[in-house]
């Protein structure tokens, strides 16, 4: 029997990227973490205040959508 399992680091500055791509995610600024959670709850409760900048920065499609 064989198992396998992977994990694969993917840097972006872009979270809608990481939001379709990665089931967790860690936040880095200036190389230190100020968030490591899953995705969903990353963007449903961001606890920092650089990931909600970060957050801020994605350009919606509709500008009356929020991620939540």
């Amino acid at each position: 029997m064989i198992i396998a399992s992977y994990t694969l680091d993917f840097v972006s500055h872009d979270l809608s990227v990481i939001r379709r791509r990665c089931s967790r995610i860690l936040v880095l600024h200036h190389g230190e973490t100020v968030e490591n959670s899953a995705t969903a709850d990353l963007f449903a409760n961001p606890q920092a205040d650089y990931t909600r900048t970060l957050l801020d920065a994605i350009p919606l499609p509709d500008p009356d959508q929020v991620w939540a």
